[in-house]
């Protein structure tokens, strides 16, 4: 009984590290975790930004199939991320269900002390040699 409680404030402790020490990692997990093709429509407020939903209608299959990129990662091999103040960059490697290579870069805001995705972009890249190794944003190379 005693290993299984120490093993459970341990995996507490990480949780609450990663939070706090990756918090845009934090954000994309949550995401990841709780929006599902029942509820992004409703929950599509709470984890992107106002303006990346802008003159979107969150009900239209196409738009909800496009605001649950995060279904298209099967396995994530790593993660890059950096914030300077209210803005921050996340990146993900990972392959999707056919075991090939991809990378989405996230651009977050941060919006009443919530980080809410700005912008996103998925790459497909040829193999795990492109996958990134540093943190990078969408507007740093698209316009």
């Amino acid at each position: 009984m005693k290993h299984i409680l120490i093993l459970a404030t341990l995996f507490m402790v990480a949780c609450t590290t990663i939070s706090k020490d990756e918090p845009l990692y934090g954000a994309y997990s949550k995401y990841k975790a709780e929006a599902h093709e029942e509820n992004i429509g409703a929950l599509s407020s709470t984890y992107f930004s106002a303006e990346l939903l802008k003159d979107k209608n969150t009900s239209n299959p196409e738009i909800q199939k496009q605001i649950l990129f995060k279904d298209y990662m099967a396995v994530t091999r790593n993660h890059f991320e950096r914030t300077n103040g209210t803005q921050g960059c996340l990146t993900v490697n990972g392959f999707d269900r056919e075991k090939m290579p991809l990378v989405f870069n996230l651009e977050y805001l941060r919006v009443a002390e919530k980080w809410m995705i700005k912008a996103i972009d998925i790459q497909l890249v040829n193999s795990e040699h492109e996958f990134r190794d540093t943190a990078t944003c969408p507007s740093e190379y698209i316009n």
